[in-house]
C-alpha cells in the first residue's frame, strides 16, 4: 500500500521493468487506475480500455510487421491509495506476477531513495517481449485446461457434495 500512496506513483510505476525478461510475465508497465479507493466500475473499464489502446500503439510503434500482437490486457495494476493487484489466466500465473511485482516495487523504492530509477528503452523492451526464445517460455505450460477462464458458482459448498465439487473445479 505504501507504494500506491506515493504522490508520483503513476510516474514511478510506468517507467518500466526491473529486469527486461519480466516483460513476458508482467508486461512492460502496469495499469495505473485513474481514481482513488472510490473509483467507479465504469472508470475502471475506461482505464483498462485506455491501457489496451496504449499497448496497441506501443506495438505499432515498434513492430516490423513480422510478429503478431500479444494480449494487451494488463498483468498488474496500481490502485492509488489502495494498493496493487495482479491479473492472470491461472492462479500460478498470478502468483508469478505478484512475486515479480513485489520484488520490482521493493527495488524501485530502494533505487528512488538513492537517486532515480530507470529501465531500458521502449524499443529494447519490445524486442525482448517479442523475442522468439522469450515467447517459448510462455508456451512451455502446455494446453489450456477445459474450464480455464470459466466461472462456476456452487451453492451449498460448505460440506459434502458441494464442497467436493468446489475442490474439483
Amino acid at each position: 500500500v505504501r507504494f500506491a500512496n506515493l504522490p508520483n506513483v503513476a510516474d514511478v510505476a510506468t517507467r518500466g521493468l526491473l529486469t527486461p525478461d519480466h516483460v513476458i510475465r508482467t508486461g512492460r508497465i502496469p495499469l495505473v487506475l485513474s481514481g482513488d479507493t472510490t473509483i467507479a466500475p465504469a472508470q475502471i473499464d475506461a482505464d483498462v480500455a485506455a491501457f489496451a489502446q496504449a499497448y496497441a500503439a506501443y506495438f505499432e510503434r515498434n513492430t516490423n510487421g513480422s510478429v503478431t500482437m500479444l494480449d494487451a490486457a494488463p498483468r498488474w495494476a496500481v490502485w492509488p491509495g489502495a494498493g496493487t493487484v495482479a491479473f492472470g489466466r491461472t492462479v500460478g500465473a498470478v502468483n508469478i506476477i505478484n512475486d515479480i511485482k513485489r520484488h520490482t516495487i521493493r527495488a524501485i523504492q530502494a533505487a528512488q531513495a538513492l537517486e532515480r530509477w530507470q529501465t531500458l528503452g521502449e524499443r529494447e523492451i519490445f524486442d525482448i517481449e517479442y523475442w522468439e526464445l522469450e515467447q517459448a517460455k510462455l508456451k512451455k505450460g502446455g494446453s489450456t485446461p477445459p474450464l480455464q477462464g470459466k466461472i462456476a458458482i456452487v451453492t451449498g459448498a460448505a460440506s459434502g457434495i458441494g464442497r467436493a465439487c468446489v475442490m474439483a473445479l
